[in-house]
């Protein structure tokens, strides 16, 4: 268990939001960060917060332990579980609990269209086929931002390849990292107060395809931190505030558990969820033997039954009692082994290269867990 990580609801990327969210005229019940806190009582033009996918404390550490973006840590925050961009995105634009918006992991189980479903891509996981209905996910799974009736202007910028819906002020895209960096100051000089919410992905795609460790991963980070340097110099009047939404570890090896017949025969649908968070829905009767045959994967994922994490209050509340039929009878959770688990043939390896992943995350490491809230 010294392994885990488990998500901490007074002190999580969700509170970074809803700290956020207060500060933009909009109550909610959900704990503040006081550092976030006063540092926006301090009346800025301009609030801007970067989500810098992957950037976990343990990469700031390894590669920019003198950095400008280390020196301004407030405080460290947790991320959610599963560990993995679409639930902690979510979480981050939404300002709910996982429970309540449903966006758990990259690849969900829709029992009544009989697919797992990957909720970014709008595709069916083990087919690649796209679904049938455009904007599968926010139809099923719909959230509002948590700025959408903020008291000042916002925006929202993305990545161009992130053609993301607005559901909350103007979004414009960013071409590569110096665009970003350039949209950031173009934003910050226009008149009048407002608030930006910024996504930026290179990082996490860096390391999927080289490891966390790499030189190619440390050239990237201090690449980030020289432009935050350089952006918050020019932009004096604003406050930026900086935080990930995962961080990752160096893979050590690939558990094919779809080879695995003793698994297979007791699943009642397809696996689901992430490699490092894996859901199984088991069938009748079947419960005692499917324990027994993970049993030998024991020292690389720990296994829980689901309503022992959903009682230790790992997802938040539940609003709904239909996101808790995505979370199956049993997780599988990565260790500190730093194994991951291919859901079926092919997916131990990147879609964009093809080639083995070199870094992940989805688990509760905490590498993968423990997170930076940057405050400049």
């Amino acid at each position: 268990m010294d392994y885990h990580v488990f998500p901490d609801w007074d002190n999580s990327i969700l509170n970074v939001s809803a700290t956020m969210q207060d500060y933009l005229g909009v109550t909610n019940d959900i704990p503040k960060l006081r550092p976030l806190q006063s540092a926006l009582s301090r009346g800025y033009k301009n609030v801007v917060l970067v989500v810098v996918d992957g950037m976990g404390m343990s990469i700031l550490d390894r590669h920019l332990s003198k950095s400008f973006l280390r020196s301004h840590v407030a405080q460290t925050v947790t991320g959610v579980f599963p560990s993995t961009t679409t639930n902690a995105t979510t979480t981050l634009m939404s300002a709910t609990y996982p429970a309540q918006h449903g966006w758990f992991a990259w690849a969900m189980n829709f029992a009544d269209v009989n697919q797992t479903v990957m909720l970014f891509k709008n595709a069916d996981y083990y087919t690649g086929e796209p679904m049938a209905m455009d904007d599968f996910a926010r139809t099923r799974l719909p959230y509002i931002n948590f700025y959408a009736d903020a008291n000042i202007d916002a925006y929202t910028l993305m990545p161009r390849q992130i053609q993301m819906k607005p559901n909350a002020g103007d979004i414009g895209y960013f071409d590569n990292t110096r665009d970003m960096f350039h949209q950031l100051d173009t934003l910050c000089a226009a008149g009048g107060q407002k608030f930006v919410y910024t996504y930026h992905c290179d990082l996490d795609s860096t390391m999927h395809k080289y490891g966390p460790s790499s030189r190619q991963t440390k050239k990237m980070a201090k690449s980030l931190d020289r432009g935050f340097r350089k952006l918050a110099a020019r932009n004096t009047d604003t406050l930026f505030v900086i935080t990930a939404d995962h961080g990752q570890i160096d893979v050590a090896g690939c558990v094919d558990i779809w080879r695995d017949a003793d698994v297979m025969e007791c699943l009642a649908q397809n696996i689901s969820l992430d490699p490092r968070g894996a859901a199984f829905h088991i069938k009748s009767g079947m419960h005692d033997k499917f324990v027994a045959a993970m049993e030998k994967y024991k020292p690389d994922f720990a296994l829980y039954p689901t309503d022992d994490l959903i009682n230790k209050n790992i997802f938040g509340p539940f609003a709904k009692n239909r996101n808790r039929e995505f979370l199956g009878d049993f997780i599988a959770i990565g260790t500190g082994t730093n194994k991951i688990l291919s859901m079926a043939p092919g997916k131990e390896n990147s879609s964009k290269t093809n080639a083995p992943y070199r870094g992940h995350h989805t688990g509760l490491t905490p590498e993968e867990m423990v997170l930076p809230l940057i405050i400049i």
